[in-house]
């Protein structure tokens, strides 16, 4: 049985704001204290409790349900609550009710392949090159949608990419060659790249991509 912390009910707004954050970002705390701290009224704590995979699917959705013309809408919380992991993938896939919140719907790593395969449709008809990238860094974007982005000569494209945690290797050794430096940041610092591409960019021109190749190393015990 999971142990949280701070499991008993009390009124969590009579912590002060360090012990409200550090609850507000542990997977440990409990869902009842993170539902006080999704409404907290310090924004940037609401913000961490709605990042919290611990939080409660029936709280994150009360946040994207809110109008995006009422009062009360706050486009910063409707959006993390929205890329959260724990959002129940019926509300992911809701495209009709959810339309204002698409983009973040794309980068979620629990979209279903087919409601991604709908959004490329729908980012095709309108033209929304954002979108497309935002579908690009998914792990489940489907496989020949990556292929077509890779073979496009698009800075934001391959940058898109490169945060993608599953893309194949030989994707992954064309990114490591781009010209772009940005590019090859976010591969170095993607968590699915395979070990012989970071090793080759620890020996990178730019330093930034070398630290980032080989933190991925080090976090994986092979520095």
């Amino acid at each position: 049985m999971k142990r949280y912390i701070k499991s008993a009910i009390y009124n969590i707004t009579d912590e002060d704001y360090n012990t409200r954050w550090e609850l507000a970002k542990s997977p440990d705390t409990s869902p009842e204290i993170l539902t006080q701290l999704a409404e907290d009224y310090e924004p940037q704590i609401s913000y961490k409790a709605l990042c919290n995979p611990s939080t409660p699917p029936e709280v994150l959705k009360k946040f994207v349900d809110i109008a995006p013309n009422s009062y009360n809408y706050s486009g910063t919380k409707a959006e993390l609550a929205m890329t959260n992991p724990s959002m129940p993938v019926e509300v992911l896939s809701n495209l009709d009710k959810y339309k204002h919140l698409w983009d973040v719907i794309a980068v979620n790593k629990n979209t279903p392949t087919k409601t991604l395969v709908r959004l490329i449709e729908l980012a095709d008809s309108m033209h929304d090159l954002q979108l497309l990238s935002h579908i690009a860094m998914n792990p489940n974007a489907p496989k020949q949608f990556l292929l077509r982005m890779i073979n496009t000569d698009s800075r934001p494209n391959h940058c898109a990419l490169a945060k993608n945690p599953k893309l194949s290797h030989t994707m992954q050794v064309k990114l490591a060659r781009s010209d772009d430096r940005w590019v090859r940041e976010n591969l170095a610092s993607n968590p699915g790249v395979a070990t012989d591409i970071l090793q080759k960019l620890c020996s990178d021109a730019d330093r930034t991509v070398r630290d980032y190749a080989e933190l991925n190393l080090d976090a994986r015990g092979l520095l």
